[in-house]
């Protein structure tokens, strides 16, 4: 990370995410590690305390989650960022492509570099960049893998695809892989480390770089936090008194549909027990959700739902 960011002693990160989160201890960890320095303030974009303080001591890099970028863009990016910020980077979630290029546009203008990055938590965050000079023409692509790591991808098989332009599940091998989830004390006994990370992310190759295409299994992220789209049907379902109801959509899209009427103030309830924004979710009201042949919730035709 230190290497391909060019992280020096000279570089002050700004604290702009939680170090709970794994995106924001990574900042930490690899600037103190390169010998740089932190600007450190409440993680809040919103805040005048966070920019104030950017200005006063000069931070020289920006770290966001998609949501911070809509955030920027919206106040204006020039009016925003201190101009001693010369690094932005980008991860937890994809960016609208439309959005990447407006930062990408506004960084080559103000000779700024603009990384699109791309991580899981098991990877300890980072594990593909963007080169910044790619930002403007490969906005939807995450990249390459990190220095030290490895990119492939995997057909249903578990063989290694070599083509360009075929779809398979993104894997990683590299030392920042962990060691793996603990279930019970003996698992803790002979901890080993997995000599790779199956991203259950759906992926295509295309000149050396990649591209998501999707989810193996009905995972979302909403504004850079993981939720398993199974799981919160149940959730949802017991919170809004509904037995009919499905969850799909994509990142920072959450979708509803259901035959039966849906409580504004149950929905509203039910978000702030979830940490949801309720802005991110939208409500279908159908007749009947479709169904496959086997009884099971057709997702597929579902789908058409949200043109």
């Amino acid at each position: 990370i230190i290497e391909y960011l060019d992280i020096g002693p000279e570089e002050r990160g700004l604290t702009s995410l939680p170090f709970n989160y794994s995106y924001g201890l990574s900042i930490v960890n690899s600037h103190l590690l390169a010998g740089a320095s932190l600007v450190v303030s409440e993680p809040d974009i919103l805040s005048k305390q966070l920019w104030q303080r950017a200005k006063q001591w000069q931070a020289t890099s920006f770290a966001g989650v998609p949501f911070s970028y809509e955030m920027l863009c919206r106040m204006g990016l020039a009016r925003a960022l201190p101009s001693s910020i010369s690094t932005l980077t980008q991860a937890g979630g994809r960016l609208n492509r439309g959005l990447a290029e407006q930062v990408a546009a506004f960084a080559k203008q103000q000779q700024k570099r603009f990384f699109i990055m791309y991580g899981q938590t098991e990877a300890t965050a980072r594990i593909a960049y963007l080169p910044a000079e790619l930002a403007s023409t490969k906005a939807d692509s995450i990249g390459q893998a990190i220095p030290g790591g490895k990119l492939s991808l995997l057909d249903p098989s578990g063989q290694i695809i070599q083509q360009d332009e075929q779809i398979g599940e993104l894997c990683y091998q590299g030392a920042n892989v962990m060691l793996g989830y603990a279930q019970s004390p003996t698992d803790l006994a002979q901890p080993a480390r997995p000599s790779r990370l199956l991203t259950g992310d759906l992926a295509l190759r295309r000149n050396g770089l990649f591209y998501i295409t999707g989810r193996l299994k009905r995972m979302i992220k909403l504004r850079s936090h993981r939720f398993n789209l199974d799981q919160l049907e149940q959730l949802l379902s017991d919170l809004l008194a509904v037995v009919d109801l499905a969850c799909f959509g994509e990142d920072d899209y959450l979708q509803l549909a259901s035959s039966q009427p849906i409580s504004r103030d149950k929905l509203r309830a039910a978000c702030q027990d979830l940490h949801i924004s309720q802005s991110l979710v939208h409500v279908h009201h159908v007749a009947s959700l479709p169904k496959q042949a086997n009884g099971k919730i057709d997702y597929q035709a579902l789908k058409g739902l949200s043109a």
